[in-house]
């Protein structure tokens, strides 16, 4: 958020944030770590000031918004042409965030596993029935690309030892080297295993990724650079990992919803298993990125919940749905007959 027309100020800060949230997440977010930076895009400086952070009320705000009074007890104000503050929560989630319209639960932590190998255990009987054509999980969901640029809420792996291994596990495959990794990011990890999970903490907003140029926001990285807080060095390893981030994001949920069908089919025995897609517009290479990972590791079909009818439209088909809206199904085709190739 800006603070430039505060510039110059110092005393007690009171600003209004507005977190988004599935409707429902509203009642179950809790935030466990806060973080506040501040920065001077002018002199391409910035400062922790989280330890001035006294507090954040709740406040009345629409189903898809959770709004906080953040109340700090002092903060001094450089004078600046764009200053900026960025507020930083971590929060427990029972879902992983940038799925919808449903989500999954952390699939890979402990708890989860064992909750859900019990649960087929204990149903194992009724499951088995001659009458189970299939199963299906992971009800409709979808994701689009998550930009470290431009993402509201995100993934944290740092924090997670086993999402942070699995991520420089993918990474020792999908690289020849450490040095081809550095080369694309334009950073100097000495090993794979050193390698960090960047977080979106950053001043940049949509705004700026249109009007500033490459030039300009390269410029600024580096300047921000230079300070151990900030852990971009350059816009291009900004960029380069907030796309093997959101690679290895959809990667992970696919090959853990694919050890899940794995599992079925050990306790219930050859049963078939199903994933649930919500959207069909656009190009399904990017709405069924989760969908083909889990298909090549395990799980037997993809089925798509269809409110309305197919038709056919000269040498092809199309879906109508009630409202009028229609969906050519070309690129859902070509992701089919790429997956079986």
């Amino acid at each position: 958020m800006s603070l430039t027309e505060r510039a110059g100020y110092e005393g007690p800060v009171e600003v209004k944030i507005a977190v988004p949230l599935h409707p429902a997440e509203r009642n179950k977010v809790k935030v466990v770590r806060r973080q506040a930076l501040l920065f001077d895009l002018e002199m391409g400086r910035m400062w922790d000031v989280t330890e001035h952070l006294r507090s954040m009320e709740p406040l009345p705000s629409p189903e898809e918004l959770m709004g906080y009074l953040v109340r700090f007890d002092r903060l001094k104000l450089p004078r600046s042409a764009d200053l900026r503050l960025v507020l930083g929560l971590w929060v427990l989630l029972d879902e992983v965030p940038n799925l919808g319209p449903s989500s999954i639960p952390a699939l890979w932590k402990p708890g989860i596993i064992e909750h859900y190998r019990n649960s087929l255990k204990a149903f194992r009987k009724a499951y088995a029935k001659d009458g189970l054509r299939g199963m299906m999980f992971a009800d409709e969901i979808n994701t689009g690309r998550v930009s470290l640029l431009t993402a509201e809420g995100y993934l944290d792996a740092t924090s997670d030892p086993i999402a942070l291994k699995a991520y420089r596990e993918w990474l020792k495959h999908r690289f020849k080297s450490i040095d081809e990794l550095n080369e694309l990011m334009g950073t100097d990890y000495p090993s794979f295993e050193e390698v960090e999970w960047l977080l979106p903490l950053h001043p940049f907003t949509d705004e700026d990724v249109e009007l500033r140029g490459e030039e300009e926001l390269d410029e600024l990285c580096r300047r921000l650079g230079r300070s151990p807080l900030f852990p971009f060095k350059s816009l291009r390893q900004l960029e380069a990992a907030g796309d093997l981030q959101d690679e290895f994001r959809v990667w992970f949920y696919g090959e853990w919803l694919a050890r899940y069908a794995r599992m079925a089919k050990e306790i219930i025995g050859d049963v078939p298993v199903f994933i649930c897609s919500a959207g069909i517009g656009g190009d399904a290479h990017e709405y069924l990125r989760i969908h083909r990972w889990a298909l090549i590791g395990g799980v037997d079909g993809l089925i798509r919940n269809c409110y309305g009818h197919p038709r056919k439209v000269g040498g092809g088909y199309e879906i109508c749905q009630p409202g009028g809206e229609r969906f050519p199904l070309e690129t859902l085709v070509r992701w089919m007959e790429a997956g079986q190739r």
